[in-house]
């Protein structure tokens, strides 16, 4: 596939003057001296910093801020909106687009307010050349009118000159190539009528590029070459790289490759020292896509690639599109289909949101022929047709690969009339191309003259009539050569065509010969063909029945389904996945990007739970089945079970396609946390009753029996030794009977939480932790401000948490240090338990179905939505986490 699509870029910046010396010398000293009035000097040194603009931005946005300073200061207003058009113009050299965009929408604002309609012109002007630079252009047209209706009351013909040019600019774009001669043709009127006639140059360029676009060579180099003489006379780098820029594309279509690596290159280096990035980026991707034509694919994706990430930077949906479209291009030649894909797609969705018809042409026809390459003939054909309809001729070329592209496909597929109607127009386009790039032969040959004359002139010395002489003698010689050129071409020419005509007329009798065979074919198929037709109404009719019963089935289901190809990474959602989530059928794009996105925040926290695992077995077996919270479009929790197998595997028995379910089990897992909760409130109480048994009860019985004993000890005095110890021990069996009772009901329910809460007991519990431990330390702080928790189960879940984790540290950890935190924030209550003991290893401990501990722990939280984490390491100690809600909706 022939790559002849260099994008031309058009001028839609202000042509900014090359920094003068002099001038800025005076505006410095004008600022400098202090006899001078404020008013002087804020406005000598506003102008000052618009002189370092585009040479010196950083120096520019400064004075500019340091204008504006002094200008609110002294309440000088319309300087202060000025030094926002100077910020704005720098932001936007430097390819800074919000910033841009709200420094203009600042002075148009101040503009406004004090009615300075010349200041707020230039604004609407700027913020137009923004949205044209984002590729907004019907925004930028309606910012480009208002600034016109202020303009034309100003009289101010340089400006209308400006806007006219951009105006032009984007006519072109939008493929209204007569609407953007009138427009450019107005900007140079209003140029040379204004302040400012060398400006012209600008939309002269323009319209240089527009001859270009329409074939006329002459015209556009006459316009070049006008424009390049007023900018290097004017010194104006900014638009003599430019002007390179656009001679360049003149030698691009003239086949000259040389020539135009020189030019652009001289381009690139102006602006890359000028800090142009917009400038850099368009040299880069031209470079880019020449080196492409010449199948230099190496270099042409390293230059693609930086100006692709230049225009992303920018947010320059035109030339992302355009970099896209090339890498695609390079990507497809060399059969990496999955690697082109992404980007011939992303440069069509680009290309739709835009209204150049060229761009959204060329997409679609490189999406043609990326189906084309794979054999995929329908989609192609589609995407060809489309693209032709886009086109509508304006670029011939595109039309020409276009029908050489149908041609093929309709031949491959035997559908001989429209390859007949397509050969036909690909050979009509081709000859005229040929007959036009015989023409540009010869322009090409004028133009090397005319330049090479000019630059010979430039440095010739009038001294020397004798050189003078020589390069008239020098001109008739190569004027006697591009005849002799000419009349040879033009001999040729004639000769290609009348072959052509006769290849033609051959071709079409051929065809006609084979539409006669197929048709006698055709007759004897008609019988074949009606009766498979029945077989496949049948079939049909079968098949419709059982997708009927199906989904009548997956309705009163309420399952959504989905159909995952691992390969391509595309989902496809049932509508019951939706509306099961409070959204209407396809609210959002399906992917597992959309579903990750709207999992609950703890299940974000779990180091398994990954985008790419929410479709696939972790399990290294055929099936999925999991189950996860999610969030409804309500912002409510809904918990979702999945259930997936493997249906289809690739060549290497990786999963290939995997179809699956998600079932809403919120209510049910509802009913068994209000199971939790009825067991462990109902365990806690009895745990309260017996504890309050003990205490009342048996622990009163044994005191009594203590203080009766203790009554009769004075008078055993008199007994003999044995029987004294054998009073002396009851005595001490008795005594460790009542601590023992008393431990125990304190185990079974803290009457400290109940009296005092929570605090109380946990300092409690870490003090009879130290008085037992001599090896380990224990440390207990928190932040909270009051003794109790309005939530008595809240109170409990902490103790009991805070409880079975001291005792696993005292049995397994062997740590020196433990540190317990308990805080109390906005949302929530937090635990945090951590030691320096020898650790474990998680993934075993699960694998071996240890720790119960844990599992009591997590039980109780879940009753309460709260939330546990454990991060521990083998010889580097363990940290356990608590969180609590304390919103938890429950009942104390």
């Amino acid at each position: 596939m022939k790559h002849l699509f260099l994008s031309f870029s058009f001028i839609a910046l202000f042509s900014f003057s090359c920094l003068g010396q002099s001038k800025a010398d005076s505006l410095w000293t004008t600022w400098n001296d202090q006899s001078n009035p404020d008013l002087v000097r804020v406005r000598a040194l506003s102008k000052y910093a618009q002189e370092l603009n585009p040479k010196n931005i950083d120096s520019a946005l400064f004075y500019a801020q340091k204008a504006y300073d002094l200008a609110q200061k002294n309440q000088f207003d319309s300087i202060a909106a000025y030094t926002f058009l100077i910020k704005g113009s720098a932001n936007r050299v430097q390819g800074e687009f919000d910033k841009a965009k709200n420094a203009y929408s600042e002075a148009k604002k101040i503009a406004k307010e004090k009615d300075i309609k010349g200041i707020e012109a230039s604004a609407m002007y700027s913020l137009g050349i923004v949205q044209s630079d984002l590729g907004n252009y019907d925004g930028a047209l309606n910012y480009y009118l208002e600034a016109v209706e202020l303009m034309e009351g100003l009289n101010d013909n340089s400006q209308l000159g400006n806007v006219y040019n951009n105006i032009g600019i984007i006519n072109v774009r939008q493929g209204n190539h007569e609407q953007a001669t009138i427009n450019l043709e107005k900007s140079i009127a209003f140029y040379k009528s204004g302040k400012t006639p060398d400006e012209r140059s600008s939309p002269m360029n323009n319209l240089a590029i527009l001859k270009t676009r329409q074939g006329d060579y002459s015209g556009a180099i006459r316009l070049y070459t006008e424009s390049l003489s007023i900018n290097e006379k004017a010194e104006n780098e900014y638009m003599v790289a430019y002007s390179n820029f656009n001679i360049a594309t003149i030698y691009y279509l003239q086949k000259d490759f040389p020539k135009f690596y020189e030019y652009t290159n001289k381009s690139l280096e102006i602006r890359e020292k000028l800090g142009d990035k917009p400038g850099v980026m368009r040299c880069l991707n031209n470079i880019g896509r020449v080196q492409l034509d010449e199948k230099k694919y190496d270099l042409a994706l390293v230059n693609l690639e930086k100006s692709l990430k230049i225009a992303e930077d920018l947010k320059m949906q035109a030339y992302i599109s355009s970099s896209l479209l090339a890498i695609g291009e390079i990507q497809i030649d060399l059969k990496q289909f999955d690697l082109a894909y992404p980007n011939i797609e992303r440069a069509l969705d680009i290309a739709e949101a835009s209204s150049d018809k060229q761009t959204l042409s060329r997409s679609q026809m490189i999406y043609g022929y990326y189906y084309k390459e794979k054999n995929e003939y329908k989609p192609a054909l589609n995407y060809f047709n489309k693209s032709l309809e886009t086109n509508n001729d304006v670029n011939i070329e595109i039309t020409k690969n276009i029908s050489e592209q149908l041609y093929k496909i309709y031949s491959e597929v035997n559908n001989n009339k429209l390859a007949l109607k397509n050969y036909e127009l690909f050979i009509k386009l081709k000859d005229s191309m040929e007959s036009q790039e015989n023409k540009q032969e010869v322009i090409r040959q004028e133009f090397k003259y005319e330049y090479d004359k000019k630059t010979f002139a430039d440095s010739l010395s009038f001294a020397s009539q004798k050189a003078i002489q020589v390069a008239k003698l020098k001109q008739t010689k190569d004027e006697r050569l591009i005849v002799t050129i000419v009349l040879i071409i033009v001999f040729g020419f004639s000769v290609l065509l009348f072959n052509r005509v006769r290849l033609i007329k051959k071709q079409k009798l051929k065809i006609e010969e084979q539409n006669e065979e197929l048709n006698s074919l055709n007759e004897n198929l008609e019988e074949k063909v009606e009766e498979r037709t029945q077989k496949i109404v049948e079939i049909n009719h079968n098949l419709k029945e059982s997708d009927e019963r199906y989904t009548y089935a997956l309705e009163a289901s309420n399952d959504g389904i989905w159909d995952y190809n691992v390969k391509d990474d595309t989902i496809r959602f049932s509508p019951a996945i939706y509306t099961m989530l409070g959204y209407e059928p396809y609210e959002f794009k399906p992917s597992r990007e959309a579903i990750y996105n709207l999992l609950h925040s703890d299940e974000l926290k779990i180091e398994k739970r990954k985008a790419h695992d929410l479709f696939i077995s972790k399990n290294n077996n055929d099936y999925l089945l999991d189950e996860y919270r999610m969030i409804n479009k309500a912002g409510k929790t809904v918990w979702v079970q999945v259930k997936g197998k493997i249906v289809e595997k690739d060549n290497h028995n990786k999963p290939f396609r995997i179809v699956g379910t998600h079932t809403d089990i919120t209510a049910s897992k509802l009913r068994n946390q209000e199971m939790l909760t009825a067991i462990l409130k109902t365990e806690d109480a009895e745990r309260s009753r017996i504890s309050k048994d003990i205490h009342d009860g048996l622990q009163q019985t044994l005191t009594i029996s203590l203080l009766n004993f203790n009554s009769l000890k004075s008078d055993l005095k008199e007994l003999p030794k044995e029987l004294k110890d054998k009073f002396d021990l009851g005595w001490e069996y008795l005594q460790k009977s009542i601590n023992e009772s008393r431990n125990v009901a304190h185990t079974l329910m803290p009457k400290s939480i109940v009296d005092y809460g929570v605090l109380s007991s946990c300092q409690k519990l870490v003090d009879d932790m130290n008085k037992s431990n001599n090896d380990t330390e224990f440390e207990f702080s928190h932040n909270f401000k009051s003794e109790r928790l309005p939530n008595q189960q809240i109170e409990i879940t902490l103790y009991r948490i805070l409880q079975e984790g001291l005792n696993n540290i005292t049995k397994y950890a062997k740590a020196t240090q433990v540190d317990i935190q308990l805080k109390d924030y906005d949302d929530i209550y937090m635990l945090i338990i951590e030691d320096d003991g020898i650790g474990f290893d998680i993934k075993k401990m699960k694998s071996k179905n240890r720790g119960l501990g844990f599992k009591s722990m997590k039980n109780r939280l879940d009753a309460i939505n709260g939330h546990l984490e454990i991060d521990s390491v083998e010889g580097e100690g363990t940290t356990l986490l608590v969180e609590i809600e304390k919103k938890t909706n429950l009942k104390s």
